[in-house]
């Protein structure tokens, strides 16, 4: 099938795969992120994929004030229970990581708006999740 000269594969193939999360938070090492281990289908060669929200020297383990706030923000951009899913797409972004577009984008720059005191990061990376370990230099002559 075709419309206005361009064949439905075509058409599929520009079309971005849509993926959804539980948008729960993970404290994993400096940061809080919205852990995508739970995203369908998203191939990863990294063993949690994760698209960072926060970031500070110190962390955040341990920081029940932080995390509590953190919880309240993500409630209050789910709404109702907390339960729905977000989507989100891809966009390939350097060697090893893929920029985050839709709702979950949308989600993380309402989550840095209402967490921003909690925040130590100058400059915030834009959304994004590492899927792609980093290519070792190869040391065969």
């Amino acid at each position: 099938a075709e419309y206005m000269g361009v064949s439905h594969n075509k058409l599929m193939a520009e079309q971005p795969q849509l993926f959804s999360t539980r948008a729960r938070f993970r404290a994993l090492g400096r940061a809080l992120t919205i852990d995508l281990c739970d995203v369908d289908g998203l191939e990863s060669e990294v063993a949690t994929p994760h698209m960072t929200v926060l970031f500070r020297p110190e962390g955040f383990h341990g920081d029940a004030e932080a995390l509590a706030a953190a919880e309240a923000a993500r409630l209050s951009y789910l709404g109702a229970d907390g339960t729905r899913l977000v989507s989100f797409s891809l966009s390939k972004w350097g060697q090893c990581s893929d920029l985050i577009h839709g709702e979950l984008s949308e989600m993380c720059a309402f989550l840095r708006r209402e967490l921003a005191v909690y925040n130590n990061d100058a400059k915030p990376r834009p959304p994004h999740v590492e899927l792609r370990n980093r290519a070792r230099p190869s040391h065969h002559q």
